[in-house]
């Protein structure tokens, strides 16, 4: 039930950064190629607009102005995080599904809301409800030495989560951790911009 790839339907400029490989002796694959999406939005003009209302979404939540409001990117420039928004990927998730449940199914990257709703159930039994704009995951972004109080307190806040799960059908904008720390070993820029957020949380 997984998908991967829909970045190439929603932006015709930019390529999956992943890679696939087949691991099991057979696989099915179910294909979508972006021709044919583009001759259904030609001939249905309900699909064509709640499309292209989710692409206009995807991009406002992952332009430079919005996420240079967005914690770890504060004072970063708008080319460098043109490469952080290049390396985020949609993933979309039906209704129920658990999206995370530490520690069986960690937090590995920091995400955006883009449509649906999430919920977040804490370890005190208290429920974070998320919606569009919202932002979960920035723990995942901290290097695994850290020590400080800004990080405790970041770390801290994600320990008391126990599972993240779909309430409707979603869409999240998902930022890896590899793929930040590539992007921090390249752009000196986006480091500098990770001390100065942390500078904030002091």
């Amino acid at each position: 039930g997984d998908d991967f790839g829909v970045e190439g339907l929603i932006d015709n400029t930019k390529k999956w950064p992943g890679t696939a490989k087949v691991v099991s002796p057979r696989a099915v694959l179910i294909v979508l190629y972006q021709a044919d999406v583009e001759a259904l939005l030609e001939t249905d003009r309900g699909l064509d607009e709640s499309f292209g209302e989710l692409v206009d979404e995807i991009q406002r939540l992952r332009s430079p102005r919005r996420m240079q409001l967005m914690w770890p990117f504060f004072g970063a420039s708008e080319d460098v995080l043109d490469s952080v928004s290049a390396a985020m990927e949609p993933e979309t998730f039906d209704e129920s599904t658990l999206l995370y449940d530490p520690p069986n199914d960690p937090c590995d990257s920091l995400n955006v809301v883009v449509m649906g709703s999430l919920n977040v159930l804490r370890t005190n039994g208290t429920v974070d409800k998320l919606s569009s704009g919202a932002v979960f995951g920035e723990a995942a972004l901290l290097p695994k030495s850290a020590k400080g109080s800004a990080e405790e307190y970041i770390r801290s806040r994600q320990e008391t989560v126990t599972t993240v799960r779909a309430t409707s059908f979603s869409v999240v904008l998902r930022l890896p951790r590899e793929r930040y720390e590539r992007l921090m070993a390249r752009e000196p820029s986006l480091a500098e911009a990770y001390n100065n957020s942390m500078r904030q949380w002091l």
